[in-house]
């Protein structure tokens, strides 16, 4: 089975190809003292448009050890994805390096640690003298709604 039959890609559909649209001469230097080089990479966003992504990558001069920002702009095409890369202060890279050195962590919970405590919503309405945990038939939601309109007439 060769690569298209195994659904890497569709006739017609484009890869989408990372490229460096900015580097940065400056090294950024965190407090442990690791060094860093940045570099600003962009390539078509893989939804289906024509829109761009930008992220950030760093790498350790010592080590060569990249690490990565997650998306950091979303533009119309490259031309507006390098003009942002070129906007890009010193400043900015310092963060986004905090960015990619501690990234948000989502912790999920095993779904044996996830029970419920209903076995389903509430009702939509309590009939008075009946348990909250019984569900009033028919007949005693008409009652209930005749005893209503009674006492609204009155």
């Amino acid at each position: 089975m060769d690569w298209k039959q195994r659904g890497r890609i569709t006739e017609g559909e484009r890869l989408a190809v990372a490229e460096v649209l900015r580097e940065f001469e400056s090294a950024i230097v965190v407090p442990d003292g690791t060094t860093y080089s940045a570099r600003v990479c962009g390539s078509e966003a893989r939804d289906g448009t024509s829109r761009w992504h930008g992220w950030i990558e760093f790498v350790d001069r010592d080590t060569g050890t990249a690490i990565r920002t997650p998306r950091e702009t979303t533009q119309r095409n490259r031309t507006d994805t390098a003009y942002w890369a070129n906007g890009l202060t010193a400043c900015y890279l310092e963060g986004a390096l905090r960015r990619a050195l501690n990234p948000n962590v989502i912790r999920i919970l095993q779904s044996q640690q996830l029970r419920p405590a209903f076995q389903g919503p509430a009702p939509d309405y309590i009939v008075e003298g009946s348990s909250p945990t019984t569900v009033p038939d028919a007949r005693s939601r008409r009652r209930a709604a005749e005893a209503c309109s009674a006492s609204a007439a009155d």
